[in-house]
């Protein structure tokens, strides 16, 4: 497919995980979703620093397109709540990307990672990416998660790893 992955990044925060990426992969395109405004101009900020190839959006990733109750404000912690204090426009990664060949998919996105995996089925089912998963915002991730990996690809090999001694920054990885 040419030369250098293109990487999603789905709850971009500030651009931490697309630096890491930049500096371990040869990316070719990054598609970066944050939708909690403080943390989506900061986002800008830094990818314009670095000079990197990102397309930023100001939203969210779901299973529909909706707007839904966000709690914003929260830095890191920012999510889709019933008691948000706004609402936020959230889409199908399906319906942005129609025609891009995926690479790899990053989701942290505070909770909402079956409904974003939901909404971004069709890629990963045409595409394959390797899938880097949040796997510890709701108690039930452990078994969600994989699930619905395995729902949309059947023969993906997941990997679960403790980055931190508590298991916050647990990830779900998933490949063929």
């Amino acid at each position: 497919r040419g030369t250098g992955c293109v990487f999603v990044d789905g709850g971009a925060y500030d651009g931490d995980t697309i630096r890491q990426a930049a500096a371990t992969l040869s990316v070719a395109r990054t598609y970066a979703f944050e939708p909690d405004l403080a943390n989506y101009a900061r986002l800008a900020a830094q990818v314009a620093a670095l000079g990197l190839p990102v397309v930023s959006y100001p939203c969210g990733l779901s299973n529909a397109t909706a707007w839904l109750a966000f709690a914003g404000d929260h830095g890191e912690a920012s999510a889709i709540s019933p008691e948000g204090n706004n609402h936020i426009l959230c889409v199908r990664l399906d319906d942005c990307l129609i025609s891009e060949p995926v690479d790899y998919i990053k989701l942290d996105v505070e909770g909402h990672e079956v409904a974003a995996l939901a909404g971004a089925g069709h890629i990963i089912a045409r595409d394959r990416p390797v899938l880097a998963i949040a796997a510890y915002h709701r108690w039930d991730d452990l078994w969600r998660i994989p699930l619905s990996i395995r729902a949309l690809v059947p023969d993906y090999r997941i990997v679960y790893r403790i980055h931190e001694h508590n298991t916050f920054e647990s990830v779900f990885y998933a490949h063929c």
